[in-house]
């Protein structure tokens, strides 16, 4: 073995024994392409079985508007067998800014979930607006650089069903992904909830509408 060679296979040895490293490739490993796509189009779906795990997975992916830019979000679930009968026990977001986003945009590590106030309740926030629920991933959110500051690209945390269905069954949820704000199309929502169905999560069909 050459002198940079030697060097080379250290210097990797010592960076997958660091924590830090460890966990960020954990995280990456959860986007592989393999498991979810870099990029995807506004309402793909997919669904495969995997027969090393004897799981199926089933995605869905979103093109999210915002001011001036789109972030993508994605959201998958794996389960038990090839005709699953019982739904998964978490979902995993994903976020990409996309393969043609802005690389000079200034993209933070958050993802937060705003829910409008129910038919009838009213919260009044500290300052004294009024609004719903936020779910703030931002903490638990793995990304492609763990570094405080980092210019972040994609990002990926599982969640508890039941965390996924408050989005999924709420009206119209927005979102702020990696500081971005933006706001959910009425058929991106429908397709939300029937990717909740589609993984076997109770969540009423929607109301006829009224002419």
């Amino acid at each position: 073995m050459s002198a940079r060679s030697l060097v080379l296979s250290l210097v990797a040895t010592v960076l997958l024994m660091s924590p830090d490293v460890s966990a960020l490739r954990d995280e990456i490993q959860q986007t592989r392409p393999d498991d979810v796509p870099a990029a995807w189009g506004d309402l793909d779906t997919w669904s495969r079985y995997v027969p090393a795990s004897d799981e199926t997975e089933v995605g869905l992916g979103l093109k999210t508007a915002g001011a001036k830019t789109t972030m993508l979000i994605a959201f998958s679930a794996r389960m038990k067998g090839q005709s699953p009968s019982q739904p998964p026990g978490e979902v995993s977001i994903h976020a990409s800014a996309g393969v043609s986003g802005n690389a000079r945009a200034a993209r933070t590590k958050t993802l937060k979930f705003m829910l409008p106030p129910q038919s009838g309740v009213v919260r009044t926030g500290s300052r004294g607006d009024t609004g719903g629920a936020v779910i703030d991933l931002s903490s638990r959110l793995g990304s492609d650089d763990l570094t405080p500051g980092a210019q972040v690209n994609v990002a990926t945390v599982r969640i508890a069903p039941a965390e996924f269905l408050r989005i999924a069954r709420c009206g119209k949820p927005t979102a702020t992904v990696f500081g971005i704000d933006v706001a959910f199309r009425p058929d991106q929502i429908d397709a939300i909830r029937a990717f909740a169905r589609q993984i076997l999560l109770k969540i009423p069909n929607p109301e006829p509408s009224r002419d």
